[in-house]
């Protein structure tokens, strides 16, 4: 009997220039990838272009009540940076956790979902987090990553801790990219 005792990681890479313009010619020998300080064999090598589809994920709580706006303006302009054949899904927490549209590649509806997320009451992280990971990538094919717009603090979840969130985040299949606000003092801005 031979076991053998394997993982294959997936690893996705995006590469730019200094002007921030995407390099796609990169090949696997311009590559060399370590983990703890161990260097790991690249098994497989591709470059894609295929779509992508996003989940906005967005911080209404009532923390974010002063920065609403920006999150607003910053989860439209990432929108408008997308491809054409890319697909959005736009949801938001804070009490509740809401899917505002459904993947779809249609920018005014994306936009109109994104400018109804309106500010609510506690803030739901982790279980926001635990949804996207659990319920509804697995829904989504191709290509998929998440983008969350918070500040990070969580009062009111009830199903899942920072620890377990942590550990569906790093074993998912789709990268998460934050972009914190800080709420901190932002009551006293008027």
């Amino acid at each position: 009997v031979i076991r053998v005792d394997t993982s294959l990681v997936t690893v996705p890479v995006s590469v730019m220039d200094r002007q921030g313009r995407y390099v796609p010619t990169l090949r696997r020998q311009d590559f060399k990838l370590f983990e703890d300080g161990v260097e790991q064999k690249i098994a497989y090598f591709a470059t894609t272009d295929q779509p992508v589809t996003v989940i906005l994920l967005l911080d209404t709580s009532g923390s974010t009540q002063f920065r609403l706006e920006d999150i607003h303006d910053a989860a439209i302009s990432f929108t408008e940076k997308l491809k054409v054949d890319d697909s959005v899904m736009v949801m938001s927490f804070d009490d509740s956790i809401r899917v505002l549209t459904e993947p779809t590649k249609d920018r005014q509806q994306i936009v109109r979902a994104i400018k109804r997320a309106r500010t609510g009451g506690g803030t739901r992280l982790y279980d926001a987090v635990d949804a996207v990971l659990t319920k509804h990538l697995g829904a989504i094919a191709g290509r998929k990553a998440v983008v969350l717009f918070t500040d990070g603090m969580d009062t009111t979840s009830h199903r899942a801790t920072y620890e377990t969130t942590l550990r569906l985040a790093e074993e998912s299949e789709a990268p998460i990219y934050t972009v914190d606000y800080d709420t901190t003092g932002a009551n006293s801005i008027m």
